[in-house]
């Protein structure tokens, strides 16, 4: 995304839709109604850096692949450019789709004596810190030092103790199925694993996992999070 072509996709697309009111955009893509939700793809389209293509937005008119080459179109966007750049998008899409979700666990040497399992499953998700898509696109170096980061971040909010579970010892942080980096509560690498083994509490609410109903003190849920 850093590349020159892709900048250069993405500040066109902002400069040329700067000179249109959104109205006027809208209905050189096609539309004839314009409405508030039409005007908030628009501009989440245009804020984006995959420009829409990694999202969950529709209309019944395009899908996010038309909606973007009508909308490059609508800005008489160099074919060539958005061909060769919509390309480059779906490529990575694609590979946010399908690679290994890291994660990290918040270990707190937690033996269960006589909890309730509802309490423990409400309150797992506390024990886990995921990353968003973009995560994904990073080197496995960059990652690490944004892992390192995330773990001083997390100790010094959390005070270093997670309610219920107890004091935190460490970090593991599992970058692929079987690579498991063991962090202090400094962040500083003390070794390596081939997994995380921890028991997971569960629990249901309307037939959900009580997980992604209730959201950790991140803000987004485990579901979010791995996403």
């Amino acid at each position: 995304m850093s590349d020159t072509a892709q900048a250069s996709l993405n500040d066109t697309l902002r400069r040329r839709a700067y000179r249109l009111s959104r109205a006027e955009l809208a209905r050189r893509m096609g539309y004839r109604r314009v409405d508030e939700k039409l005007i908030a793809r628009i501009d989440y389209v245009l804020g984006d850096p995959l420009p829409g293509l990694d999202s969950s937005h529709y209309d019944f008119r395009y899908s996010g692949d038309e909606f973007l080459i009508s909308l490059c179109d609508a800005l008489e966007i160099d074919p060539a450019l958005r061909t060769a750049e919509h390309a480059r998008i779906r490529v990575l899409v694609s590979h946010r789709n399908t690679a290994f979700r890291p994660v990290i666990f918040v270990d707190t040497g937690f033996k269960r004596c006589n909890e309730p399992i509802f309490v423990l499953g409400l309150m797992e998700p506390r024990r886990w810190l995921g990353f968003d898509r973009s995560f994904l696109d990073l080197g496995l170096g960059e990652q690490f030092i944004t892992a390192r980061e995330r773990v001083v971040a997390h100790y010094e909010e959390t005070a270093g103790t997670l309610p219920l579970w107890g004091v935190i010892q460490r970090y593991l942080f599992q970058y692929a199925a079987n690579a498991v980096l063991i962090l202090d509560t400094d962040g500083r690498a003390i070794g390596e694993t081939d997994a995380i083994r921890a028991d997971r509490a569960t629990t249901t609410i309307q037939g959900r996992d009580a997980g992604a109903v209730i959201k950790p003190v991140s803000g987004a849920s485990p579901e979010d999070e791995s996403r």
